[in-house]
């Protein structure tokens, strides 16, 4: 299978025929550090939805780790949400998984600042009332 970027184009993937189509399926083996890049750009490029992880999470002595997404829907761009209680629910939830505070936690919106300085400043805020 082929990406868009010209630099790191390749990934070992083929579409696999389904009932309903000839692309029902993506086959392809698990991200190696040097195709974590390629992996997630055909991830994306593709509009994949779901993925199934068919394997043990740590195979053949290679390290492995779980990786928890949240993600938060209802903050429109460049405005505010309609309540706080939501977001304090995720900051709550994200804090319950995150039990070491030497390991950072990726923020991230569209531009990487509004919504994400906000989050970061409501969790600094919370830490700070918490201890």
């Amino acid at each position: 299978m082929i990406t868009s970027d010209e630099d790191s184009s390749y990934i070992n993937a083929n579409f696999i025929k389904g009932v309903y189509g000839p692309k029902t399926y993506i086959a392809t083996q698990g991200p190696l550090p040097t195709t974590i890049l390629d992996f997630w750009r055909m991830i994306w490029e593709y509009s994949i939805l779901i993925i199934v992880m068919a394997c043990m999470e740590f195979e053949m002595g290679k390290e492995t780790r779980t990786i928890y997404q949240f993600h938060y829907k209802n903050w429109p761009d460049h405005d505010v949400p309609s309540s706080i209680d939501p977001i304090l629910e995720l900051i709550w939830d994200v804090r319950c998984y995150q039990d070491d505070n030497s390991v950072p936690i990726c923020i991230h919106c569209s531009a990487g600042c509004g919504r994400t300085g906000v989050l970061c400043a409501i969790d600094y805020t919370w830490m700070l009332l918490k201890d």
